[in-house]
Parts: C-alpha cells; structure tokens; sequence
C-alpha cells in the first residue's frame, strides 16, 4: 500500500474576472508554497490532490515517447525508416 500524504492541497481562488478557480498548493504556511497547477472545477482539483498524495509523480505518467505513440498523441516522421 502507498504511503498517503497530506502535502498537496486545493485553495479556492478568483481571477480577475471574478471567477472561482482552485489552486493546487503545495507547502506549508500561507507564504511559503509552490502552487503546482489551476482547476476550473473543485471536482476535478480534488481528483487530482487526491491521486499527487497517493503518487506525487502522477502527473509525469504517461509522458515517455514508448506511451505517447501507441495512443497516437506521436505522428511517427515519414522521412525516418
């Protein structure tokens, strides 16, 4: 089982147009963080505050060229054999 932390965690902000976002943070004190991405929706921001506690790799899944290319997010270049 995986070690669960407690080190990420969701802020509810508003933008300039006076619209609600949520900031995943990570760090202490109100001063001393690294806010690590913006969600639109409070769903989606605990979704992913859940899984960076699980795995804080969560988000370098999936990114190596071997994954990318079966999913087709890579067009192989037709000039290389």
């Amino acid at each position: 089982m995986p070690k669960i932390r407690n080190d990420y965690t969701v802020h509810k902000i508003t933008n300039v147009a006076g619209e609600d976002r949520w900031q995943i943070r990570i760090g202490g004190s109100s001063k001393d963080y690294e806010n690590v991405t913006t969600c639109r929706s409070e769903k989606e921001a605990n979704y992913q505050v859940e899984q960076l506690n699980l795995d804080p790799y969560f988000f370098n899944r999936g990114q190596t060229r071997a994954e990318l290319y079966p999913a087709g997010y890579i067009i192989p270049n037709p000039l290389k054999s």
